[in-house]
């Protein structure tokens, strides 16, 4: 089992939850492709998932049901974006709607309990892979920020998507002999 941050907007944080599906973004160049398509087919059914929504903090607690897969189905209300490349989650332990704070994240980090989890504008990553250790100091805080224990709410417009296609990785060389990535 495994643990994972995925970075959204207000907006997007909404739309995923109320419909138990995250998608990541569909790359213009190779390399961002490659770390994309890489980094959304190392999540495994039973994932945990924890969302940092910008300027509110990091919400959990998710799990990961099924197989990440491909959907050009429209869902969120992006003009430009599909987000197809998805995987569906659903609520776990319980509902905890106060978040945990960038300024506890960082304090985290900078006592070395969290070093994974790092919000570099240069990388522009939507996705982070964090340790079992760092999502257990993730669930403490939100469990001491949300003290009265609450149901999981369940997903009240659960995502069906028309076609889940399977997410192909493509190892084709160029004429001179790099590997290409996905298409």
């Amino acid at each position: 089992m495994g643990a994972h941050i995925f970075l959204v907007s207000e907006t997007n944080f909404d739309v995923c939850t109320r419909r138990g599906v995250y998608g990541c973004v569909m790359p213009t160049s190779e390399w961002n492709r490659a770390e994309v398509v890489a980094g959304i087919l190392s999540i495994q059914p039973g994932d945990l998932v924890f969302f940092y929504v910008k300027n509110r903090g990091v919400y959990g607690l998710w799990k990961v049901v099924g197989e990440p897969y491909f959907d050009q189905m429209k869902v969120w209300a992006h003009e430009q974006q599909l987000f197809p490349h998805r995987f569906s989650f659903e609520p776990a332990v319980g509902r905890f709607p106060k978040p945990v704070s960038l300024s506890d994240v960082l304090d985290l980090r900078d006592k070395g309990r969290i070093w994974t989890f790092d919000l570099n504008p240069v990388q522009q990553k939507n996705q982070y892979k964090i340790t079992m250790d760092e999502a257990r100091e993730l669930l403490r805080l939100l469990l001491r920020n949300n003290p009265i224990r609450e149901s999981p709410p369940g997903i009240p417009e659960p995502h069906v998507p028309q076609t889940r296609s399977v997410i192909d990785v493509n190892f084709e060389s160029s004429q001179g002999g790099r590997l290409k990535y996905e298409v």
